[in-house]
C-alpha cells in the first residue's frame, strides 16, 4: 500500500502525527453539534490516525473527478471549493475555514470526488486516509461511528448550504 505523503499533492509539507494538534482537532470535532461527540481521550485515540499538513496559497487539495482515498479537515486558513461547470469552467461553490471537513463523501461512497478544493491562503489540515479510516471502523467501532457522525454533519450543513444557495439564484 502506498503512503499517505504518496497519496498527496506534492506541494503539502508534513507537519507531523495529528496528536500535536490535539486541542486544535479536539475544538473542531466539539463544534460539529453532536449530542456525544469524541471526549477529549477519543479524540487522542483519533489523533493516531490522522498526520498533519501544510499547503501554500493556491495548492490544490482536492481534485474534482479523482478517487477519494482521503479526506481533511481545515486547522487554519481558507480554501475554495469547486465545481466544473459542462464547459469545463470552474464555478465557485463556498468558501470554507478553520473546521470545515472535505473528502468524506468520497472516500466513504468511493466515488470520484464531485468538487476540487484550492487554498486561498496558507492552510493546515488534519489528513485521514481512507485506510486509516477503515481500520477505525474495524478496531474501534464505538469511535467510527462519532466519526461518521461527524462526516455526516458535515455533508449536511455542506447541503443546506448549496440548497439555499441555489434557492437564491
Amino acid at each position: 500500500m502506498d503512503s499517505l505523503s504518496d497519496m498527496l499533492p506534492a506541494d503539502f509539507e508534513c507537519l507531523g502525527g495529528a496528536i500535536e494538534f490535539a486541542d486544535d482537532i479536539h475544538e473542531i470535532f466539539s463544534n460539529f453539534g453532536l449530542v456525544e461527540g469524541p471526549d477529549t481521550s477519543e479524540t487522542l485515540l483519533l489523533c493516531n490516525f490522522m498526520v498533519c499538513y501544510s499547503a501554500p496559497r493556491g495548492a490544490k487539495l482536492v481534485q474534482q473527478g479523482e478517487v477519494g482515498n482521503y479526506m481533511f479537515f481545515l486547522l487554519t486558513g481558507h480554501a475554495e471549493l469547486f465545481i466544473e461547470n459542462d464547459r469545463g469552467q470552474p464555478v465557485s461553490v463556498d468558501t470554507i475555514g478553520s473546521g470545515a471537513a472535505v473528502g468524506g463523501m468520497s472516500m466513504i461512497d468511493h466515488k470520484p470526488r464531485t468538487v476540487s478544493c484550492v487554498a486561498t491562503e496558507p492552510v493546515d489540515l488534519v489528513v485521514l486516509s481512507s485506510h486509516a479510516f477503515k481500520d477505525i471502523m474495524l478496531t474501534l467501532p464505538w469511535l467510527g461511528n462519532k466519526l461518521l457522525m461527524i462526516l455526516l454533519h458535515s455533508v449536511s450543513a455542506r447541503l443546506h448550504a448549496l440548497q439555499k444557495q441555489l434557492a437564491s439564484q
